[in-house]
């Protein structure tokens, strides 16, 4: 069939029950698409089908999707592998992406999100790793006093003036429309008016700033993409700060879209109550998790009394260490102390799957060779058996310890 013959049948099939194919709707233009006519001749297809209406101007979101053959862009085979990858935060936070640091309340996590901000936004090494130095927005939902005093006591510790750091003292709602071009907007002005350029926007906390069931996929994806949309048009990158669940094992709390779409992945764990807390690396897109930190925080006092004349303080990060990954924080010690809370001492691979990467249907690709490696590291080591049936593993498969 040729394609004048195609598109009027098509259109014949488009009618309306009041209308006969005589005459064609006038409307019938908004469901097919420009290209379809710009590809053959035009000779003997009504006019009324050629021209676009003024009404119909603009395509359905649905046929935006579709229909744009001309801005797709493709890398052949192994195009652009020798890319270079760049870094907000060297090691940790790349550019262009978005992270997640997750805790429960009270453990130190906004601290560590501040320190992080005034490092970037003066080009200080954060923890020993290079910055790129950049403009960063801190929206501090759940208080900007608290988030002030932060940055000052950042200041005094390390006798520096934190020019480049703007607060938000509310909210910001990313997926209702108005919300984001306020934001979009406003950080354009400042970029143009203090001739800086924003690297980093730092959300906390996602629930504060959040619209929705932070447990449902369909919620959490519309954050994820208004996330996108504000990052690819900032060209910066976005950090969540975020509460776990009830049961901090099971990782950050809400639907696992969150943890599926973010670059980079850590986990803050407060270490007894104190002033210290491990700094845990729980995924990395395209490298290999970092080694955990142990950051600590001192106390300092800022130069401002409260209303009964008493010195105010707070805490600031005064030295770090890199943990190996070991003492129960690195997979193995995990797998090994699941299996020997068993009764028999036994779990099955889907049994430890779910343990690790709970509420995760499928795991990545990344993660599951962090598992198999792990595995046959323990078996080697001869601390597990795995009783395997068949050549290619299964959910059934059963792991044991040796003793």
């Amino acid at each position: 069939m040729s394609l004048k013959k195609l598109v009027i049948a098509t259109v014949n099939n488009l009618v309306a029950p009041n209308q006969t194919a005589a005459e064609p709707p006038y409307n019938v233009y908004s469901s097919l698409s420009q290209a379809s006519f710009n590809y053959g001749h035009s000779e003997g297809i009504p006019s009324k089908m050629l021209t676009k209406p003024e009404s119909h101007a603009t395509l359905s979101p649905r046929e935006e999707r579709i229909f744009k053959p001309k801005t797709l862009k493709f890398l052949r085979g192994s195009e652009g592998y020798e890319r270079t990858l760049y870094w907000c935060v060297k090691n940790y936070i790349p550019t262009n992406s978005m992270g997640v640091i997750y805790a429960p309340s009270a453990s130190l996590k906004s601290f560590l999100a501040i320190d992080i901000a005034c490092s970037v936004a003066e080009g200080f090494d954060w923890c020993g790793n290079k910055v790129k130095k950049g403009a960063v927005l801190y929206v501090a939902a759940e208080g900007a006093l608290g988030a002030s005093r932060r940055i000052r006591g950042w200041e005094i510790h390390n006798n520096a003036t934190v020019n480049n750091l703007f607060v938000l003292d509310h909210a910001i709602f990313l997926t209702y429309p108005a919300d984001m071009t306020s934001l979009k907007n406003a950080i354009k002005a400042l970029e143009e008016s203090n001739r800086i350029k924003f690297d980093l926007i730092i959300l906390d906390t996602l629930a504060r700033n959040f619209i929705g069931d932070e447990n449902t996929q369909q919620d959490m994806s519309k954050f994820i993409t208004a996330c996108d949309s504000l990052k690819a048009e900032i060209e910066c990158s976005i950090l969540l700060i975020h509460h776990t669940g009830k049961d901090a094992s099971k990782g950050a709390r809400g639907s696992s879209a969150l943890r599926a779409a973010c670059d980079c992945e850590f986990q803050v764990q407060r270490i007894d109550g104190g002033k210290s807390l491990n700094f845990i690396s729980t995924k990395q897109k395209d490298i290999e998790e970092c080694e955990p930190i142990q950051i600590d925080f001192e106390t300092v006092q800022l130069d401002v009394f409260d209303d009964e004349h008493n010195e105010i303080e707070t805490l600031v990060k005064v030295a770090h260490s890199m943990q190996k990954k070991t003492a129960g924080n690195n997979l193995e010690t995990k797998i090994l102390e699941y299996i020997d809370a068993q009764p028999n001492k036994k779990i099955t691979r889907k049994m430890l799957r779910e343990f690790i990467y709970p509420n995760q249907k499928k795991l990545e690709d990344k993660e599951r060779k962090q598992l198999q490696r792990a595995l046959k590291s323990l078996q080697e080591s001869k601390l597990i058996f795995v009783f395997q049936l068949d050549n290619r593993s299964q959910g059934s498969d059963e792991i044991q310890l040796t003793t």
